[in-house]
């Protein structure tokens, strides 16, 4: 049995039918899978943004076993509109049926579907506009963007190497930068961010158009173990690039340095660096820019975890339900 996450990716929605009669509506989603459910933001009407097509750009993280208990391998997805002096009204609801994507994950280490629209459809089952996502399985260090499947098979091989050894995840959130270089002469450069961690690498979304002052609100999740050899750095490297059509351009780098935060999270069972503000430097380190981030780490260094993670759900439960805020 495979245990992991899923990282669901919400993109928008479009041609929603409206729920209010005198002004636009302010939907957000609930995600629910198998007894877990996930909440969007809302995408107000003030802002220009809500109504019958908005736009979300989020990602959320489920647990997930392959194969387990019944046979509902489905992500629904309720579409709500905020309403302020009564209760939420119901939008409509999608469902994507995922069991293939987690079997074949499973089989081959990665699976993949890329962006699809699925209908949205009223309590009566009548069509009522789509909702579109990116879905993809992989194992542990892939991560290409909407869904992903992170299997423990890797980690629990880890965990068995040494019982002094601390496992667990570090969650980085890259929420925007300032203040950017632009390296697009006649217009506004198109940043993403590649995220490393030893050798690890996540990436971020384009944040199309957006130029100078990037806005991501994304996390990412990487696999630690605590103490590291000598010949190891805990740092995160975060190299900002500009995409075209030809080639990247490289913006500038800003590195964090997380070392204290391991050893104390070891130490007290978990540690968190708030949001702040990082130099980004060009090659020749020269200021360009700032970006903001956040750090957690949620270590896992009892010896009966490294008995029983394996063996049962209910360690990799209380762990997961840690790491993603449960």
């Amino acid at each position: 049995m495979a245990f992991g996450l899923m990282e669901v990716q919400l993109v928008k929605a479009r041609g929603l039918q409206e729920t209010d009669i005198f002004a636009h509506m302010d939907p957000y989603v609930l995600l629910q899978y198998k007894g877990q459910e996930r909440k969007s933001s809302v995408i107000h009407a003030w802002h220009g943004e809500g109504g019958r097509n908005p736009v979300w750009n989020e990602k959320f993280v489920f647990r997930v076993e392959y194969p387990g208990s019944g046979d509902q391998y489905k992500l629904n997805l309720v579409i709500m509109d905020k309403d302020v002096f009564s209760a939420d009204d119901f939008v409509g609801r999608a469902t994507v049926y995922v069991k293939d994507l987690l079997a074949e994950g499973t089989e081959k280490g990665s699976a993949e579907l890329r962006t699809h629209k699925y209908s949205v459809v009223r309590a009566d089952q009548s069509y009522c506009g789509e909702i579109e996502e990116e879905e993809y399985a992989a194992a542990a260090d892939d991560d290409v963007g909407g869904w992903k499947l992170t299997f423990f098979a890797e980690l629990e091989s880890s965990l068995l190497r040494s019982r002094d050894m601390a496992i667990g995840f570090m969650e980085v959130q890259l929420v925007k930068a300032k203040g950017l270089r632009n390296t697009d002469i006649f217009g506004k450069m198109d940043p993403y961010v590649l995220i490393q961690y030893k050798d690890q690498e996540k990436r971020s979304s384009v944040a199309n158009g957006q130029g100078k002052n990037p806005v991501w609100n994304e996390k990412f999740i990487f696999i630690v173990e605590y103490p590291v050899g000598s010949n190891h750095q805990d740092k995160i490297i975060f190299k900002i690039m500009d995409k075209d059509s030809c080639k990247d351009d490289f913006v500038g780098q800003a590195i964090i340095h997380v070392g204290d935060l391991l050893a104390q999270g070891v130490e007290n069972g978990g540690a968190k660096l708030q949001t702040v503000k990082y130099r980004v430097v060009r090659a020749n380190k020269s200021y360009c820019g700032e970006i903001d981030v956040g750090v957690t780490f949620t270590p896992k260094v009892e010896d009966k975890f490294v008995e029983e993670e394996i063996g049962g759900w209910k360690e990799s439960d209380y762990y997961l339900s840690r790491l993603i805020n449960i």
